[in-house]
């Protein structure tokens, strides 16, 4: 289940990612009751000699079940840095391999040629508060199709662990929505399609203060039902803390039409929390989206 939540959360950021190329929204601050500035900072690297710097970064931490985080930063729609650290326990020096891991994306239509996986390497986190997490890190990545390599150096960052508010939805926007045991909630929704190995990815990322959803279609071959398993998946964050996350464990999208661009249909799903220990979830009911796809 932890690979699925990377993959949706890089898609749900990559959906809005390439949007925000079209059309800017702004996060942490001015977008709805509530909201508030982030704590600034910054993720950059050397990838091959050359200086990457990431303008898009977000942290997760989660516990499946041992303590993890994520780290993962982008440059607007061309590059992407993440970086799972797991038995997190704050400060100290984490060798690349495994469990921990780490990649370099160039390329995310192509994921085979353009994704480098870290074969060694290092992230250092040099200090953690309330409010931001600070670390160092290089590592050697090879593609998954093993035609090139990358080498990451120099890489540091400086991460907010505050939560930024999402758009919230206006009396118009009915883009997104779906009951949450029972009780409404509406979405700023944005779509997304990309080329995988899996066949045609489509990621529909919504925001509501705190909240956000995902669903991701990993094989998607036209209108009709996808249910949710191995090739389809619904995430759901009722306020992005760590104990606050679910993943569909059985349900359904149906895609009734897509049409000039435009994706529509339902999705209903029964989500366990993705912290194992604590037993609980949520249903997703009359769940509905109708979102225009950005390629």
């Amino acid at each position: 289940m932890k690979n699925f939540r990377s993959i949706i959360l890089l898609l749900s950021l990559l959906t809005f990612g390439l949007s925000a190329c079209q059309k800017p929204i702004d996060f942490p601050e001015g977008s709805g009751p509530g909201g508030k500035k982030s704590t600034s900072g910054f993720f950059k690297a050397k990838v091959n000699g050359v200086w990457v710097e990431c303008n898009v970064t977000t942290v997760q931490r989660y516990n499946t079940p041992n303590p993890t985080i994520q780290i993962s930063a982008f440059k607007g729609a061309t590059d992407g840095f993440t970086i799972v650290l797991q038995d997190y326990t704050g400060v100290g020096d984490y060798p690349l391999g495994s469990p921990n891991t780490a990649s370099y994306i160039n390329d995310f239509k192509n994921p085979l040629s353009g994704n480098f996986i870290a074969e060694k390497g290092h992230v250092k986190i040099t200090s953690v508060n309330a409010k931001t997490v600070k670390g160092t890190f290089e590592f050697s990545g090879f593609n998954i199709d093993g035609t090139d390599t990358k080498n990451i150096t120099e890489g540091s960052f400086e991460v907010s662990l505050e939560t930024p508010n999402g758009p919230t939805p206006g009396d118009n926007d009915k883009s997104l929505s779906t009951k949450v045991d029972g009780t409404l909630v509406s979405f700023v929704g944005l779509g997304g399609m990309v080329q995988t190995p899996l066949g045609k990815t489509i990621s529909i990322a919504g925001a509501n203060g705190t909240k956000a959803i995902s669903i991701a279609i990993f094989d998607y071959t036209g209108p009709g039902t996808y249910t949710l398993n191995d090739l389809a998946q619904v995430g759901y964050n009722q306020d992005q803390s760590q104990t606050g996350s679910f993943l569909s464990a059985s349900g359904k999208v149906v895609v009734n039409s897509y049409i000039n661009g435009v994706i529509k249909g339902t999705f209903e799903c029964v989500a366990p929390n993705e912290d194992s220990t604590l037993g609980t979830k949520v249903t997703l009911t009359e769940g509905k989206f109708e979102v225009k796809l950005q390629q």
